[in-house]
């Protein structure tokens, strides 16, 4: 991990923060201010006017929050010295963390595929052949929130993501059409996913850094999320050019985003509690601090020709309340049967189920039954 770390962060570099690699920001969120006169784009995609918001129980008002962003370099030598004499491996390595009753990662997987399906589709990629393996990279970023993967692993192809190794998943994009540098810029977003959610669940020493600084904690927040690499794809599906390491409008999106998303699980019961939670603490105010962020990102992103990002930006609050990932937490974190034509989309994303020139060839995963035939369900047997 330590030398994974080292190439992250030379490949970032810093952002406005001096020696904030690799967690670089080109904006910095605290200075921004509110437009003295609303754009005429504000209605594309999802959003809700301030003075609006009080309307609404889950909302209400939004507030500054005091800059915390110089703390990041604090946070990063703690990693550092972290990093420095972890012994490579922990005792709940290949842990599976996402509290809902699953006994094997094969089956986590598949319902991380699930969830990724459902996130690509409503942050407004359409689901379709040509982008399986953007799919599968969404896939790919969503397993390390439900599983302790050693990030090492998951990157050299030891641990397999429905039977594909990240490099099968490079090649694949690569060969949907994506550029070697946005193909790059996906793997390091990756990288830094996997140690950063990675670190959340073995070191203690990382949160109590990031509790009650609003604008450290999204940062922070916005890596484990991935939020970038996977709406980098997005953009490519629209012809949008790719800008990498600079691109504002893309950084901005991916942190209105994972607000969004923190705002409606809050607001339908199942942010309090989490390990990761972002308003732990003095819950009114933070959770004031952080709608003031997400306007602030917002109005940035409407003054920008493609405002459309709203779409993507915002999708959380509207994705949240009709997700089974989500409703299963509701509902006592208790998984939903994979139905019968939730089975078939699933299916080809399933190595050795079928591949995506469709080929037969037998895949890692062991022969076996993920969801039992009750219910209405469907066995999808491996």
């Amino acid at each position: 991990m330590k030398e994974m770390w080292q190439t992250i962060k030379e490949y970032f570099g810093d952002g406005y923060v001096p020696g904030s690699a690799p967690f670089r920001y080109n904006v910095h969120c605290c200075e921004m201010k509110r437009p003295a006169k609303k754009s005429d784009n504000i209605r594309r995609g999802m959003y809700l006017d301030e003075e609006a918001m009080p309307l609404f129980t889950a909302m209400g008002d939004a507030y500054a929050p005091p800059c915390t962003c110089q703390d990041m370099q604090a946070l990063i030598r703690h990693i550092d010295e972290f990093v420095e004499t972890f012994p490579g491996s922990h005792p709940d390595d290949y842990a599976i963390t996402s509290d809902k009753g699953d006994t094997d990662i094969d089956q986590v997987s598949l319902y991380t595929m699930r969830d990724s399906i459902c996130w690509w589709v409503q942050w407004g990629g359409a689901h379709h052949p040509s982008h399986y393996w953007k799919e599968m990279y969404v896939g790919f970023a969503t397993l390390p929130d439900d599983v302790q993967v050693p990030p090492r692993d998951f990157m050299d192809g030891t641990f397999r993501y429905l039977g594909y190794t990240w490099d099968e998943c490079r090649e694949g994009l690569l060969a949907e059409g994506i550029s070697p540098e946005h193909v790059k810029f996906a793997e390091m977003c990756l990288c830094r996913q996997a140690i950063c959610q990675y670190l959340e669940k073995v070191d203690p020493g990382l949160r109590p850094l990031l509790m009650s600084k609003t604008l450290l904690m999204t940062q922070y927040r916005v890596f484990t999320a991935n939020t970038l690499g996977c709406g980098s794809f997005l953009l490519h599906t629209e012809g949008i050019p790719f800008l990498g390491l600079e691109d504002d409008v893309l950084e901005v999106a991916a942190v209105s985003h994972c607000l969004s998303l923190d705002t409606a699980k809050e607001a339908i019961g199942v942010l309090k509690g989490e390990k990761t939670e972002t308003v732990a603490g003095d819950r009114a105010q933070l959770k004031r601090e952080l709608r003031w962020v997400y306007l602030r990102c917002l109005e940035y992103l409407d003054k920008k020709p493609t405002a459309h990002l709203l779409r993507f930006a915002s999708a959380g609050l509207l994705y949240v309340p009709m997700m089974d990932r989500y409703h299963e937490r509701v509902r006592g974190n208790i998984r939903f049967p994979i139905t019968e034509a939730m089975a078939r989309i699933l299916a080809p994303f399933v190595k050795g189920q079928a591949t995506p020139n469709g080929g037969s060839e037998k895949g890692h995963l062991s022969e076996k039954v993920v969801s039992e035939q009750t219910n209405g369900s469907v066995s999808l047997v491996f």
